[in-house]
């Protein structure tokens, strides 16, 4: 096995390359942790909303069994489990002859060091309706 040696005849040892591939490597791990802490910070309020819009989608879909009233009802105990900002009032259930639409509003702010984001959300599920509510 060959070894490299320096000018001088010796063994190299602790070069430039060595010490910037420690650097290199704290550059890569701080950045996975930074980026791994923005992703986890807006994560939570997306997946409030994914989550809020599945049970907007059920709701909608068994919409023949449950009132317009129940079914914000449902919703605003959804959103307080979910820690979604939405009260019963801003929850919107309109109901045509062969249709339903269920729609709701919120903003989440999003503060990180040195930057703050709000986002906007506003799901809207409409499904089909054989009948008139109960």
């Amino acid at each position: 096995m060959r070894h490299r040696t320096s000018e001088r005849g010796g063994p190299r040892r602790g070069g430039s390359r060595e010490r910037g591939g420690a650097l290199g490597c704290l550059v890569w791990l701080l950045l996975l942790v930074g980026g791994g802490y923005v992703a986890v910070k807006f994560a939570v309020p997306y997946s409030q909303y994914w989550r809020f819009k599945d049970a907007m989608a059920g709701q909608a879909d068994a919409a023949e069994v449950y009132s317009d009233a129940e079914i914000s009802q449902f919703l605003a105990g959804t959103a307080i489990r979910l820690e979604i900002p939405l009260r019963e009032n801003d929850i919107r259930v309109r109901r045509g002859r062969d249709a339903i639409e269920i729609s709701a509003a919120w903003s989440r702010e999003v503060v990180l060091p040195r930057y703050a984001r709000t986002l906007r959300f506003n799901p809207v599920v409409r499904a089909p309706v054989g009948g008139p509510p109960p």
